[in-house]
């Protein structure tokens, strides 16, 4: 059946289309990309599944309502933008009826969408007009068209979207992370050096957890994101999170032996922070039997072996507890010395 036969099936016939849209969602049951069964029209189906010729002769209908909203409030632009219809994007966008900037039931835009599944093409046709928010916020985690680009790794959107004068670059979102935040997290590196090129990034904010892009990279062992941020003046290398963990207290008990070795070169790093339990990167590698570690830390003038926590337990004390072997070789050797 060819695209302009389904107009002929499906455009009047309401039943059969609920049924043919009840047999997508048999089919897709686990997606949530699929049109929803209730409020759904024919040109929901066709932009969603990409029926370009079928969305063209719904458009040129003398009563078409072109800017319907589904059961999600989702509209045919909403379907077409997320899954990067370019060619139904700009038969809508074209159309006076059509709200470039409509929000479904979560307050995403097609904007948002696009930028969320990386459809750059689709989201610098959207952007080029001047009735697209792009600072919008989703109402259920508050996060923009930028940092879902940024969580999804999507360099070139990130780049449309920060070249434009009224982008927020720094907005937080519902958990206190920035796109910058969100890059380092999950390791994309070009997007990180992007945002931390611009004058209104700032680099040590925090998330709701106290965790700076730093720390974020630094307790995922992103060698490369780490060595971007702290080769920045600005960069507070000893901030703590809401454990009163530092970016080193993080490396340390992760086992990221090269972050650690990086950190500890610079001149500003607090060897023997202590967290809220009063231990230090020290008494965290011990514990967990990190010898390369606790190697690295005891051969430093600077760390005290002995730091007691709260409860009295030194680095040592952990490394019996914890039948570390090796480690405690390493600290009873270090302890003599």
């Amino acid at each position: 059946m060819s695209q302009e036969d389904l107009l002929v099936f499906f455009y009047l016939a309401s039943e059969l289309l609920q049924l043919w849209i009840h047999i997508y969602q048999e089919i897709e049951r686990f997606s949530v990309e699929c049109p929803f069964e209730s409020n759904t029209t024919l040109l929901h189906v066709a932009s969603r599944y990409c029926l370009s010729s079928v969305v063209s002769a719904i458009l040129n209908l003398d009563d078409v309502e072109a800017d319907l909203k589904d059961a999600g409030d989702r509209t045919p632009l909403s379907w077409a933008a997320g899954h990067g219809h370019e060619t139904i994007v700009k038969l809508l966008i074209e159309r006076d009826d059509v709200e470039t900037d409509s929000k479904d039931e979560f307050e995403r835009t097609p904007l948002y969408f696009a930028a969320e599944s990386g459809h750059d093409t689709v989201v610098k046709l959207l952007i080029e007009r001047d009735d697209v928010e792009i600072n919008l916020k989703n109402s259920y985690d508050s996060q923009t068209s930028l940092s879902q680009a940024a969580v999804g790794g999507h360099e070139t959107i990130v780049k449309l979207l920060i070249e434009r004068d009224d982008i927020e670059t720094d907005s937080k979102d519902g958990y206190g992370q920035t796109s910058l935040s969100w890059a380092a997290k999950y390791k994309h590196e070009t997007i990180v050096k992007l945002l931390i090129e611009r004058d209104d990034v700032e680099i040590n904010s925090k998330d709701y957890n106290g965790r700076t892009s730093l720390s974020l990279a630094a307790e995922r062992g992103h060698e490369t994101i780490v060595k971007l941020l702290i080769e920045r003046d600005d960069v507070e290398i000893n901030s703590k999170d809401y454990n009163g963990r530092t970016s080193l207290s993080l490396a340390a008990e992760y086992e990221h032996e090269t972050i650690v070795k990086m950190l500890i070169e610079r001149d500003d790093v607090d060897m023997n922070s202590k967290d809220r339990n009063a231990r230090t990167p020290l008494s965290l590698a011990a514990e967990r039997g990190h010898e390369t570690i606790v190697k690295m830390l005891i051969e430093r003038d600077d760390v005290e072996i002995n730091s007691e926590d709260c409860n009295g337990w030194t680095p040592l004390y952990w490394a019996m507890l914890n039948e570390q072997k090796a480690v405690v070789k390493l600290l009873q050797l270090a302890r003599e010395v």
